[in-house]
């Protein structure tokens, strides 16, 4: 049995009995003329911002939803194509737990469905990220009590509470790593007239991105292309500039956290001062975002262990334990 987080950023495939077999970018480059794949996961992403015009770089999932049914399926058969052996076959085809957004409809809960089958599996368990991330990191959601866990990804940043192996509630922002990213382009655009890639700006963020001030300044040598004259050209940037060029969007993921404790029954509110707010996914790896959501909402904020992983981690946890855990899905 399998379990895989289909993101939009990355897909991680979990094997019972083995862990984490695959985790790549969910990325494909082809050849628009021929129609051919060119490149998948790790070596597709590093083409980004980088091919001829005939080459198309892209990204089948968008903000946890497959947007491109055909793309999506080439890739899933390819990354599956590596670790089918033996019985996986006509007769024999392995059942998989599959990752899905909270706020996804019937449709696109369908379409997770049909692609994963066609590729080769038989029964598809749909589970939600919020559910199958609190377990990866730890939550004791099987409890009566409360844990509140924001989940940060590539497309969408989602939070929820989680009691009794189920989620009491749940909300969705399409405001996430890509969005971010893109903020800092626009900024690096509009400030210093200069054109960058978004994988330049994930890079800018990664190295001297922060959601509080750091205790020392940090500067980055950013190359593009001159907007106005259109040669290339070399600029100095500060942690300053991205801390302002992002603000905005950081402002409304904590802004939507303390929202959502509004809401929260006063029954399991008092349980989160012992449980804490867990953050987990690749957008909660900003320097200093735990400080910077604990500053309005008053309650402390963990980062989960290896928060890149946890919804996978999340999916091993079940499937080791499939007959304890079942009865949640």
């Amino acid at each position: 049995m399998f379990g895989i987080d289909l993101g939009t950023t990355n897909t991680l495939i979990y094997k019972k009995g083995e862990g984490v077999i695959i985790n790549e970018p969910s990325v494909l480059a082809f050849n628009k003329k021929t129609g051919e794949v060119v490149a998948i996961g790790n070596e597709a992403r590093y083409m980004q911002g980088k091919t001829p015009s005939h080459i198309q770089v892209t990204r089948p999932i968008k903000n946890g939803v497959i947007n491109d049914f055909e793309v999506a399926e080439i890739m899933l058969s390819h990354f599956f194509s590596t670790i089918k052996k033996g019985i996986w076959s006509f007769i024999f085809k392995p059942n998989i737990l599959a990752g899905m957004p909270s706020n996804l409809t019937e449709v696109e809960k369908g379409s997770i469905e049909d692609v994963l089958k066609d590729v080769g599996f038989g029964k598809v368990i749909l589970i939600e990220n919020l559910l199958a991330g609190a377990i990866g990191a730890g939550s004791p959601i099987q409890e009566s009590t409360g844990s509140l866990i924001v989940n940060i990804g590539g497309g969408t940043t989602e939070m929820g509470l989680v009691s009794m192996g189920g989620l009491v509630l749940k909300n969705t922002l399409n405001i996430a790593g890509d969005k971010i990213d893109h903020d800092i382009m626009d900024y690096i655009r509009d400030k210093y007239k200069l054109l960058i890639s978004q994988r330049a700006a994930e890079n800018l963020k990664i190295e001297i991105g922060s959601a509080i001030k750091l205790k020392e300044k940090i500067n980055f040598t950013l190359s593009g292309r001159d907007a106005v004259k259109g040669i290339p050209k070399e600029i100095v940037v500060t942690d300053t500039d991205v801390r302002e060029a992002i603000s905005d969007s950081l402002n409304a993921i904590r802004d939507a956290v303390s929202d959502m404790l509004y809401q929260i029954p006063p029954e399991l509110s008092g349980d989160l001062l012992y449980h804490n707010i867990i953050i987990t996914g690749g957008g909660s790896l900003l320097k200093g975002f735990p400080e910077f959501l604990q500053e309005k909402i008053e309650i402390k904020v963990r980062l989960a262990d290896d928060p890149l992983t946890s919804v996978s981690r999340g999916h091993g946890m079940i499937l080791e334990n499939y007959n304890e855990m079942k009865k949640m899905l």
